[in-house]
């Protein structure tokens, strides 16, 4: 009885230590599939005579992208300090190969504003524009993670990716205010 109430708490301390920058980068892989799959499904909404189905997709890409990155962050922020410059190097690399693809999203859904303004049931923009504060939200508390876990010499350029996005999402968020 003592070994398994020894097994028990073992357990639950380890668990309790966190995750890991392999935890970490196996999430950002997911997000990156995310956000991929939410570029496509915006790009794939036509500039004209789009559908609800292909609007609510982009919902639900968007609600999937979310989660993606809130799990992510969840796992960063159990991260134990300090992490190694190769750890950080292998996180910045992939935030920096995930930012072009947010960046293509974002350019994309203020393109296809006009197009989902046309749908014939209202609320569209402004389920967009939800998921644009949501997602926005997410990415900034996942920056805050990441950096506060960055290698001092990787802060700087990790601020860099970060204004790169904030900007993308600022631009995209003020199409839909």
């Amino acid at each position: 009885m003592q070994l398994k109430s020894l097994f028990y708490l073992a357990s639950a301390i380890s668990v309790a230590f966190g995750a890991t920058v392999a935890d970490v980068l196996t999430d950002l892989a997911a997000v990156k599939d995310q956000v991929a799959n939410l570029d496509n499904a915006i790009n794939a909404f036509p500039t004209s005579g789009g559908s609800l189905t292909q609007a609510l997709a982009i919902h639900t890409d968007a609600t999937s992208t979310g989660s993606a990155v809130d799990k992510t962050t969840s796992d960063a922020n159990t991260v134990a300090t300090p992490v190694a410059e190769s750890d950080g190097q292998s996180i910045l690399d992939a935030i920096t190969g995930i930012e072009p693809i947010i960046e293509d999203a974002l350019i994309a859904i203020v393109a296809k504003k006009p197009a989902l303004q046309a749908l014939p049931i209202g609320g569209i923009p402004a389920l967009v524009k939800q998921d644009l504060s949501s997602l926005n939200a997410s990415t900034t508390a996942l920056e805050i993670a990441l950096i506060s876990k960055a290698p001092a010499d990787l802060v700087g350029p990790a601020n860099a990716v970060k204004t790169k996005i904030d900007g993308a999402f600022a631009t995209a968020i003020a199409a839909y205010a």
